[in-house]
């Protein structure tokens, strides 16, 4: 079984480890299957203090893990719309 073990691979990913746009997309795409909110935000706050730029399928993949979450799915669409106008989806 497969179930949670991103959950346990979250925590080793700190410190030095550089974090990909291709990794982040991964881990995205698994929280969105898991439908696991905490473990999406984790992984955003991962990527965002790795300044990781958020292509337009990550933050389809956040929407759709944050799609039990109405006020996170907001505060997304607000932080993809000021990023667009910025040039960097990264910065929030």
């Amino acid at each position: 079984m497969q179930e949670h073990r991103l959950e346990k691979l979250l925590p080793e990913r700190t410190g030095t480890t550089l974090v990909s746009e291709e990794v982040v997309h991964m881990l995205l795409a698994e929280c969105a299957r898991q439908s696991e909110s905490s473990l999406t935000q984790r992984v955003e706050k991962l990527a965002r203090e790795h300044d990781v730029t958020f292509a337009d399928q990550s933050y389809g993949l956040l929407v759709k893990a944050y799609s039990g979450d109405p006020s996170r799915v907001s505060a997304l669409q607000c932080t993809s719309c000021c990023a667009a106008g910025s040039g960097n989806r990264g910065d929030a």
